[in-house]
């Protein structure tokens, strides 16, 4: 199962531009994952190398452990490769905030469906210049073809701009939330302190 998913993974890295660059820093520094699976109960490495991805049962010699990744098998197979969010919410990450992002990131942009999508996409817009390629010049094709491109790649790039600044809300949010429990905690001591003493000078 686990040299599926390295080949899969590897191979999806190698033609999915984007994925490649958002999982490009985790490449440079050799990052390693610790992945705790339940259901069946599992421990696994994912080793980010210039090669790919490479899954291990045993910790590389000298790993310092960038983040660690839990749940269920099924919902880590599912998060990866298709992306439903209600999926994504069952996965709990571990790490500073750069490594957790990055990760969902990785995992929103890394999946079969959007890169089939965008690869169907890229076909059907190539193939009416493929059915009548005489009534275009081949100077003013490849244009056409240089300025497709650089429209996909900016579309992709706001793209995970989008999601990053989606995660950055979330996190923003789930600060807010914590700071407003805080107050209304430290509101309500406050307020019994009050009442009690005045019980105490009053009664």
């Amino acid at each position: 199962m686990l040299i599926v998913l390295e080949t899969l993974i590897t191979a999806l890295l190698r033609v999915d531009e984007v994925s490649r660059q958002i999982a490009l820093p985790f490449i440079r520094r050799h990052a390693v994952l610790r992945v705790n699976t339940q259901f069946p109960a599992l421990v696994f490495y994912a080793s980010f190398t210039e090669k790919g991805v490479l899954f291990d049962l045993i910790e590389p010699p000298r790993a310092v452990i960038t983040g660690t990744i839990t749940a269920t098998l099924a919902d880590l197979v599912r998060g990866f490769l298709t992306a439903p969010s209600h999926v994504l919410d069952k996965i709990q990450i571990e790490g500073d905030l750069d490594t957790v992002q990055r990760i969902e990131t990785l995992m929103q942009t890394f999946n079969l469906e959007r890169i089939v999508k965008n690869s169907w996409q890229m076909f059907w817009k190539s193939e009416p210049e493929a059915k009548e390629p005489r009534k275009t010049r081949p100077g003013r094709s490849s244009t056409l073809v240089r300025k497709l491109e650089q429209q996909h790649k900016l579309l992709e790039q706001l793209n995970v701009q989008l999601l990053e600044q989606r995660n950055d809300l979330k996190d923003l949010q789930v600060r807010y939330a914590r700071m407003m429990v805080l107050a209304i905690g430290l509101g309500s001591v406050l307020l019994v302190m009050l009442a009690w003493i005045a019980w105490y000078f009053w009664s």
